[in-house]
């Protein structure tokens, strides 16, 4: 796992993840968060908390000031994630890390709705209705690789359930893509760049 002394929660909400963060142990955590309520509830729980639009502003932090950032739903917010990951990327550290998780547009009933001609968002989930963007895991792999980052752990989010279950075994796990409602990759700063 990363180091983690001083860590920027992108998109932090109400800080949940970072007071967690904090009762592990961690030094610092710094929240961005747009929403002034929850930015409001955030700093309650977090040593700092910033209301800005990520894509829009500069930290008040010197380069390579933090050792992870946290991703966490929240690239598929943004008008451009790829320019705001390769620009956070200046604000870690040279071994620093990144860590994301996305939602995978792969995802069996997306697939489902498009074959029947549906496209719906919805409050929440894969196509929640607040989305700019959608990934499949290859095209979570370009965004993140492309920022610098060398992807260290992917983890999935599988849908269980029997009828989900019983495909899985069948398939022998092949069919995973369709069934992961969620990835979670944990990335590197890449060492090539500063050396």
């Amino acid at each position: 796992p990363p180091v983690m002394d001083r860590v920027l929660d992108v998109g932090c909400g109400g800080g949940a993840i970072g007071f967690l963060l904090k009762q592990k142990g961690v030094e610092l955590v710094v929240g961005v968060e747009l929403d002034p309520r929850a930015a409001e509830e955030a700093r309650k729980r977090l040593d700092i908390v910033i209301e800005v639009d990520i894509e829009k502003a500069e930290l008040p932090f010197e380069p390579g000031h933090f050792d992870c950032i946290i991703f966490g739903d929240i690239l598929e917010h943004l008008i451009d994630p790829w320019l705001t990951l390769k620009h956070l990327r200046n604000y870690l550290t040279s071994d620093g890390a990144i860590i994301c998780s996305l939602p995978n547009v792969r995802y069996y009933k997306v697939v489902q709705g498009l074959l029947s001609g549906r496209w719906e968002y919805a409050d929440e989930g894969v196509l929640d209705r607040t989305h700019l963007r959608f990934f499949t895991l290859r095209s979570m792999k370009e965004m993140i690789k492309g920022a610098g980052f060398v992807i260290a752990r992917i983890e999935r989010r599988i849908v269980t359930g029997p009828k989900a279950d019983l495909i899985h075994k069948l398939t022998c796990g092949c069919l995973a893509d369709f069934f992961t409602k969620q990835y979670l990759i944990l990335a590197r700063n890449s060492p090539t760049e500063f050396e």
